[in-house]
């Protein structure tokens, strides 16, 4: 792991380096130390538990195929109470700028609605749709 951090070290000293820059490039700063250490724990974290990062989606670690098995399955109540939700959830209000993509309001209370439950546990964006509790309602005839 250290080795993998002074590479990482060395190569971010090397591209910042200016051209006119004379001599042998720097060493990075204490804070870009800390930050990169901090970057790859995270990383480490994620290998250890087994979840990969989704290429299709920016805002959300997707977990591996067994737990995603476990996702599908459990009840959807209890589906809407583990982080992976929360964490795609996030995502989706994000992207929508926290307003309804119906009525554009952002004053009313927003829910995620799914398009399909196809993928749960792993919702692609098009999965998913923002909406107020009015336009939630009426889409759902209340």
């Amino acid at each position: 792991m250290k080795a993998a951090q002074g590479q990482v070290v060395k190569w971010l000293a090397e591209e910042t380096a200016s051209p006119y820059d004379e001599g042998p490039p720097v060493a990075a700063p204490l804070d870009l130390r800390a930050a990169i250490d901090t970057w790859l724990g995270r990383l480490e974290d994620i290998v250890r538990t087994n979840q990969v990062a989704c290429p299709g989606c920016e805002y959300t670690m997707h977990p591996t195929a067994e737990r995603r098995l476990e996702l599908r399955t459990m009840p959807y109540k209890e589906y809407l109470w583990t982080r992976e939700w929360r964490q795609t959830r996030r995502g989706a209000l994000q992207r929508a700028a926290y307003r309804c993509q119906l009525c554009s309001t952002r004053s009313k209370v927003l829910h995620v609605h799914h398009n399909s439950y196809a993928r749960r546990g792993h919702e692609w964006p098009t999965d998913l749709v923002v909406l107020c509790k009015d336009c939630h309602g009426a889409h759902h005839g209340h």
